[in-house]
C-alpha cells in the first residue's frame, strides 16, 4: 500500500516537473558544459587580444567543443524530459482505463444474485448460456471498437 502511495507521488513529481535521473544528469552536463565553454571562450577572447597568436586557436577550439557539448547535451536533456512526461501521461492513461470497471460488478450482492440463479435454474444449464453471453460481448466490443476507429463519412 505505502509503495503504491509513493509510486503515485513520484509519478506526479515526474509529471509536473518533468524530472528523472536521466533528465537530472542531462542537465548538470549542460551546465558544467556551459560554464567551462564561457571559460575557455573567455580565456580565449583575452589571449586573442593581448597576443593573437597560435594559443588563441588552441583555446577557441577547446571553447567551441565545450560549447558543441554543452548544445548536444541540452538537446538531450530535452529529448529525455519528453519521453519521460510521455511515459508518464501513458500510464496514467491506462490507470484511468482499468478504473472504468462499473462498481456494480464488484458488489457482492450480484455476486449472490447469480449463485442463487445458478441454483434454481443448475449450473449446468447456465454455462452454455454464460458461453453464448460472453461471446456475444466480445463480438460486441471487438464491433463497435471497429466503428469508432472508422472516420464517419
Amino acid at each position: 500500500m505505502i509503495k503504491g502511495i509513493v509510486d503515485d507521488v513520484m509519478l506526479a513529481v515526474r509529471k509536473n516537473l518533468g524530472a528523472s535521473v536521466p533528465v537530472v544528469i542531462w542537465s548538470i552536463i549542460v551546465l558544467a558544459t556551459g560554464v567551462g565553454a564561457a571559460v575557455w571562450l573567455s580565456v580565449a577572447a583575452f589571449v586573442w587580444l593581448t597576443q593573437r597568436s597560435d594559443t588563441v586557436t588552441g583555446a577557441a577550439a577547446l571553447g567551441g567543443g565545450f560549447l558543441l557539448i554543452s548544445i548536444a547535451a541540452l538537446f538531450a536533456c530535452i529529448v529525455v524530459r519528453r519521453r519521460s512526461v510521455a511515459k508518464v501521461e501513458a500510464r496514467e492513461k491506462a490507470d484511468a482505463a482499468a478504473e472504468q470497471i462499473p462498481s456494480w460488478l464488484l458488489d457482492p450482492r450480484v455476486a449472490a444474485v447469480g449463485l442463487e440463479f445458478g441454483r434454481v435454474i443448475g449450473f449446468k444449464r447456465l454455462i452454455p448460456l454464460a458461453a453464448v453471453g460472453i461471446l456475444i460481448a466480445l463480438g460486441s466490443r471487438d464491433w463497435s471498437a471497429s466503428q469508432a476507429s472508422e472516420p464517419a463519412e
